[in-house]
């Protein structure tokens, strides 16, 4: 191999190191807020579209800790905008056609299998509770997960 070829076989991997380094480093996507009292984040459920996760960025510690609610069945369920393998790439999930998928890995469920997931890629589910027409999520429970994003 020349000298030349060389050098661009180098400049070439340089390149390519660099992109990598701004595409891992995108922003973190933000959703709009949820409704927050003193210590709770108040979802108006009658607002859900069931089947269909709602998004929402909450910000504490000086992070913007982004989750989701769904309504499935009659239920109301939370879940991180996070998995326990990606979530170092804070990509978060995206929804289209009755399934989540993970932005970093392309690793897809159903909404109704949401609930039963554990470990690898599912979303990190997170309690919430339904009073009447709201679905309450406590800020104390959503600040420990804080350091995942």
């Amino acid at each position: 191999m020349s000298s030349d070829h060389v050098v661009k076989y180098v400049l070439w991997l340089v390149v390519l190191a660099a992109v990598g380094s701004i595409l891992s480093c995108a922003p973190v996507r933000s959703y709009p807020e949820p409704l927050m009292t003193d210590d709770q984040i108040v979802v108006q459920i009658a607002e859900l579209t069931p089947e269909v996760p709602q998004f929402y960025t909450y910000r504490t510690r000086g992070r913007n800790v982004n989750f989701f609610v769904v309504e499935i069945d009659g239920r109301v369920l939370s879940f991180l905008d996070a998995c326990v393998n990606c979530y170092p790439r804070k990509q978060g999930y995206q929804y289209g056609n009755g399934m989540v998928t993970c932005r970093a890995c392309d690793t897809s469920y159903s909404v109704h299998n949401l609930e039963h997931g554990i470990g690898g890629c599912f979303p990190i589910r997170f309690e919430g509770k339904q009073e009447n027409d709201r679905y309450i999520i406590s800020r104390a429970g959503l600040d420990r997960h804080a350091a995942k994003f």
